[in-house]
């Protein structure tokens, strides 16, 4: 049901691993892909890299995702898990949300500027 979906995700969880799981291997992509396209945009050489950019498209909807998922993710305070969801709002907003959204903006930027 809807209400099951709703409910703020534990931090612990398998599926909460598996997520980041997954986000750890797009930064390692991106950690690879991107000082490449850097490094040759700039020089005279011409390479057909159309399928790194779907790899940068997908990153981006991935890290997109991954804010939307913090914001519903419950964390801990003293031992104990949180899951009111305006106190997950302010928590993430107050620790993790800035950098994530930096992060998002050099990856549209650069998606934009190729």
């Amino acid at each position: 049901s809807l209400k099951y979906f709703l409910k703020p995700l534990r931090p612990d969880s398998p599926w909460r691993s598996v997520w980041d799981g997954l986000i750890l291997i797009f930064i390692i992509i991106s950690l690879i892909i991107t000082p490449f396209q850097l490094c040759f945009r700039f020089s005279n050489v011409v390479i057909e890299d159309d399928e790194l950019d779907v790899v940068e498209a997908l990153s981006l909807v991935i890290f997109l995702l991954d804010i939307l998922v913090n914001f519903h993710t419950a964390y801990y305070h003293d031992g104990h898990l949180v899951f009111e969801s305006r106190s997950i709002a302010l928590h993430y907003l107050k620790n993790w949300f800035c950098f994530d959204c930096r992060l998002c903006l050099i990856f549209s930027l650069f998606l934009i500027n190729q």
